[in-house]
């Protein structure tokens, strides 16, 4: 029979939240990559792709660089899902993939033995030789991270682990052209034998009314750059270098065409809607129906007006960028603002809570006690509803089902939210238990049920 160990409740605990943390610890490590790999990792690796490469000579050069072409294909079917015509993957932010490949025998151990055989073939030429020292200069972060020292471990892990499938590509596409570039005879031409126009677009994935996208071409000079939005089309000509800075005042479907001496190339944009800003900044703000509350937003060009489904009299103060609203229902609360034309600017939500129950309040309580004394000077017991999120919300007490214990009185209903006592009525008083209060608001109604105790102290 077998032995079984039982670990104890604690440690079961500390073992899930160790793997908790270790998962935190990966997602935290892919955060590191900057987002731009993310956003131009196609147009990047499709450049890279179109160098060409004379004749390879050098044995353990050819040699790396049909490895890695290969490697490349078998990374491409272990990632499966791939759309070869947009560039994109199923997963291209996923890590799983790369963590299996290229640790298996037959992957990365392979390259990184390749990559030793060339790192020793310069090494084996003078110190000043110009091949020797472009090696080192183009491989120059290889062999700090264990590829001078054959700590083939450590290559791997900094080269490969954890990287997204998007990533991963590009770096193999770059290693290639590191090859040619030490090949030599290395030159860029793009599809068909003609020049390529666009190179590189950034925020092209993201973009929002107002951001800019920055699209890199070849060589901006006596180039024409139009746009079109629903058959409306306008020039662009705002150049910083060789890139070209376009700014979508609204939200839209917009297809740009590049024109020069004679060729033409177009590029599609999807402009989706933006949102209000600083909504993670205050990630637990929370939307009380009757509550005045105010969303900011940025970078909106030829802001005509807003609207949502909580507020009909919802306002918008061009000026400041915020649009101030006070919600009359609970649930979704949809807005969109619109261009002067009627232009799609901003789409967003916030949710809507119901107006909160409030907290009761007793004057000239201490712990839901009350000394007889000073019931005797006041002869009143005055009680108000109030909320600390609802600093400037009015909630009234019509009236409450009130009980005073050690009087013969029963249950009796008192309008207000006071209890006038005579002095006879004080002398004989031992608690006060108020059943329910019935409370107005500026929007609705509420009951509040829980019994409420007060003591009378003597």
């Amino acid at each position: 029979m077998a032995g079984t160990v039982k670990i104890k409740k604690s440690k079961n605990l500390r073992f899930r939240l160790i793997s908790v943390l270790y998962l935190l610890f990966i997602s935290l490590t892919v955060l590191q990559i900057p987002i731009e790999w993310f956003r131009i990792n196609y147009s990047l690796l499709d450049y890279l792709n179109k160098s060409t490469k004379s004749e390879m000579n050098i044995p353990a050069l050819k040699d790396c660089y049909d490895y890695v072409e290969d490697l490349d294909k078998r990374y491409l079917e272990a990632l499966g899902g791939y759309n070869p015509t947009t560039g994109k993957y199923n997963e291209p932010n996923g890590y799983s993939v790369s963590d299996v490949f290229f640790f298996k025998p037959g992957t990365g151990d392979i390259l990184f033995d390749k990559l030793t055989k060339l790192n020793e073939f310069y090494l084996s030429k003078p110190a000043n030789d110009p091949k020797r020292l472009e090696f080192q200069k183009l491989f120059a972060l290889d062999l700090q991270n264990g590829l001078a020292d054959g700590k083939k471990k450590i290559y791997l892990e900094w080269k490969f682990k954890h990287g997204p499938a998007n990533v991963v590509r590009t770096f193999l596409g770059e290693m290639l052209l590191r090859f040619k570039l030490l090949n030599g005879g290395l030159e860029f031409q793009g599809e068909k034998g003609r020049n390529s126009i666009v190179m590189m677009a950034y925020n092209i994935e993201s973009a929002r009314p107002g951001d800019t996208v920055k699209i890199v071409v070849l060589d901006h000079e006596k180039m024409k750059v139009s746009a079109t939005l629903n058959e409306k089309v306008f020039t662009l000509n705002k150049w910083k270098s060789d890139t070209l800075l376009f700014i979508p005042p609204t939200a839209g479907d917009y297809s740009l065409l590049f024109s020069k001496n004679g060729f033409e190339e177009s590029l599609k944009i999807k402009v989706m809607p933006k949102g209000f800003v600083g909504k993670s900044e205050h990630a637990f703000q929370t939307f009380y129906e009757g509550k005045s509350a105010e969303l900011r937003y940025v970078n909106l060009l030829n802001v005509g007006s807003a609207s949502c489904n909580c507020d009909p009299n919802l306002s918008i103060d061009k000026s400041k960028g915020l649009v101030k609203f006070t919600p009359n229902s609970p649930g979704w609360c949809k807005f969109k603002i619109t261009s002067t034309d009627g232009m799609g600017l901003l789409n967003d939500s916030v949710f809507i809570q119901q107006i909160p129950i409030p907290f009761i309040v007793v004057d000239g309580a201490s712990n839901r006690t009350v000394s007889v004394g000073r019931l005797s000077n006041s002869k009143k017991l005055s009680f108000k509803a109030v909320h600390p999120d609802m600093p400037n919300f009015n909630y009234t007490i019509e009236n409450m089902d009130v009980k005073l214990v050690g009087l013969k009185d029963g249950v009796k209903t008192i309008n207000g939210g006071t209890i006038e006592l005579t002095a006879d009525q004080i002398a004989q008083l031992q608690y006060v238990v108020i059943d329910k209060f019935s409370i107005q608001t500026q929007i609705k109604p509420i009951q509040f049920q829980e019994p409420l105790v007060i003591q009378i102290k003597r």
